[in-house]
Parts: C-alpha cells; sequence; structure tokens
C-alpha cells in the first residue's frame, strides 16, 4: 500500500504512543497540491504532528478519494498503537516557525472510489467537510443541500448546484386537503423568503 514497511511496535514503542491519545485529529483539504505520481505510486495526501499543539493534522491532496482518506485516518491508528518508528518522518519547521513531523504517503495502483470535494458553501449541510463525487464532475463541482420541509404528502428540498444559486425542489405526493394545502403553502412561503436570504435577496 505504501512505499514503506510497517514494523511491529516492541512495548517501548507503545508505551510512548500512549501520549497520542491526548493529540486532536484534524482534516486540512489542501487547494493547491494536488494528487501526484511518482516512482509508480500515486501520493494522496501527508500527515503533520504537531507536537507543540497536540496535534495530528490529515493534509488531504485535491482530487484524493474517500478511500484515500480512510487509509489516512487508518495509519493514525498505527500511529496511536505505537508504529511512530515505521514511518519515514521528516522534521519541519512552518512559516510560523513552529517544528512538526511530516510523512507523505501513497499506494500502488489508480485511485480507488469517489473524490473528495472540500464544502466551502456555509449553508450546505456538509459545509466545513467534504462531498464525493465522480472524478468526471470535479470541475463542476458538487450539489449542496440545505434545509428541507416534510409534511405528510409533501417534501421540501432546497439544493444548490456548485455554480448557481439555491432553489427549492418541489415534490407533492398526491391530492392535498384544505388543511395540508395551507400547512403547504405556510411552509413553502416560509422556505422561499430563507432560499432568497441564502441568495442575498432582500
Amino acid at each position: 500500500m505504501i512505499p514503506f514497511e510497517l514494523t511491529e511496535p516492541n512495548k517501548f514503542d507503545v508505551s510512548d504512543a500512549e501520549k497520542f491519545s491526548e493529540y486532536s485529529v484534524r482534516i486540512n483539504y489542501c487547494q493547491k497540491t494536488e494528487v501526484y505520481s511518482k516512482d509508480g505510486f500515486r501520493f494522496y495526501g501527508c500527515i503533520s504532528v504537531v507536537h507543540q499543539d497536540k496535534e495530528i493534522v490529515l493534509n488531504v491532496f485535491k482530487h484524493a478519494t474517500e478511500h484515500d482518506l480512510a487509509v489516512l485516518e487508518s495509519y493514525i491508528t498505527k500511529i496511536q498503537n505505537g508504529f511512530w518508528n515505521s514511518f519515514p518522518w521528516e522534521s519541519k519547521t512552518g512559516s510560523n516557525g513552529v517544528q512538526f513531523d511530516q510523512v507523505t504517503l501513497g499506494s500502488k495502483g489508480d485511485a480507488i472510489t469517489l473524490e473528495i470535494y472540500p464544502c466551502t458553501e456555509k449553508h450546505c449541510v456538509s459545509f466545513g467537510k467534504h462531498h464525493l463525487i465522480e472524478p468526471m464532475e470535479y470541475e463542476f463541482g458538487p450539489i449542496h443541500s440545505a434545509d428541507f420541509q416534510i409534511g405528510e404528502k409533501y417534501r421540501l428540498t432546497v439544493f444548490k448546484p456548485h455554480h448557481e444559486e439555491w432553489l427549492i425542489d418541489v415534490s407533492v405526493g398526491g391530492p392535498l386537503t384544505a388543511t395540508e394545502a395551507a400547512s403547504f403553502n405556510s411552509d413553502l412561503a416560509w422556505l422561499t423568503a430563507e432560499v432568497k436570504k441564502m441568495n442575498g435577496v432582500s
């Protein structure tokens, strides 16, 4: 899977690794560094360990996949279980003067599963996380999703194609009684006002 081998840790490695249980884990979606190939391996991300801040950062390269992220996360478990010395760490110093250890990770073969697309749309339910999309659709971006209202016989969904405005999708499952129609109209009016705000329309 990676261009180095994991060696079973000894009891001292395991004991020393207990400190990592106190480290926080953060995912950083790289916007400039893209997945690249070298010497038969496909590199999709790197792990940075900032001991000063007790933080482990998963740097996910642009065009990395869901599978790549899962593998990166699995390596965190390895680190916590004492495999620290198996990784070819590089000591680095950030532009802010903070020192950290870093390892770039890759695997042989082509990409597996859907690609990760970081979500920066503040009204989307995936904001701050990511979407999963087909590689051929990356340049078009994901479909964002926001709030919705559900009645007995209707559903109102708010969504947004990446480069367009927020829209409302209306689905009615059958005839509505007068009471249901009134509820539908009320929900639609409220949601319409909210979507106008999301689109910056007063």
